[in-house]
């Protein structure tokens, strides 16, 4: 009995007599009156597969063919609701021939301005100008002017520039040096204007036009050099080269 009531597999039970229960027909998937019933439980007819199978196959077609029609149906209403092309291109058509006619029409309004415009132009134009030759000539006579201007500007310029080097040149403590005199100086490159500034012992650069010298000092001061009064009167009176 557990057997049965466990297996995976159906059980179909067949004792054979009719007025009696056994208890395996209670545990049995499928009770049979005969062995013969059992028998044609387990086997089915062909005829009646087939017979089954067309029904279903029948059923399926006429599902499938309700469904298919359904969705038709559905999909038909959405294209009747939607618009069409030309409606669709209606709009764009009409605005595009606007454009295009007032295109043609700003085209020619445009031209007889510029026309105009060019004529009144042409009217305004002195003969003196039409004439090419002439005006070749023109251009001519004045790119020579300007070119004998540039040049007499260019002159001037290096004339000045040479007057301001000779004036600089003359004012400059080189030109005196060039003379024959001597620039004496002192610590940190200090010219020594007086006498008092002439260190006693030390070392002075004498400057000469062509070159420099370092020499050194002793205390010594010459019998002729000036007292502080007259130091002092020339420190007054004396100008100075720098």
């Amino acid at each position: 009995m557990r057997a049965v009531s466990a297996s995976a597999i159906p059980i179909i039970s067949a004792v054979g007599h009719e007025t009696d229960w056994t208890l395996i027909d209670y545990v049995a998937d499928w009770r049979a009156p005969t062995p013969t019933g059992a028998a044609e439980r387990a086997v089915p007819v062909k005829l009646d597969l087939e017979t089954q199978l067309a029904s279903l196959n029948l059923r399926f077609f006429v599902g499938s063919a309700r469904y298919f029609s359904f969705y038709k149906q559905k999909l038909s209403a959405v294209v009747r609701g939607l618009p069409t092309v030309d409606q669709l291109f209606a709009l764009p058509r009409r605005n595009f021939d606007e454009i295009s006619s007032r295109l043609q029409r700003a085209l020619c309004v445009n031209y007889d301005k510029k026309r105009f415009c060019f004529y009144t132009l042409v009217i305004r134009l002195s003969p003196r100008l039409l004439n090419t030759k002439k005006a070749q000539q023109n251009t001519k006579e004045y790119t020579v002017r300007l070119h004998h201007a540039f040049l007499r500007n260019v002159e001037k310029q290096r004339v000045q520039i040479e007057m301001a080097f000779r004036l600089l040149k003359s004012t400059s403590y080189q030109s005196i040096l060039e003379r024959g005199f001597v620039l004496a100086l002192g610590q940190e490159n200090n010219p020594i204007k007086r006498l008092v500034q002439f260190p006693r012992t030390g070392q002075i650069s004498l400057r000469f036009f062509d070159g420099e010298v370092n020499v050194s000092t002793c205390n010594s001061v010459s019998k002729n050099s000036p007292n502080s009064k007259q130091l002092k009167r020339q420190k007054d009176d004396q100008g100075t080269l720098f």
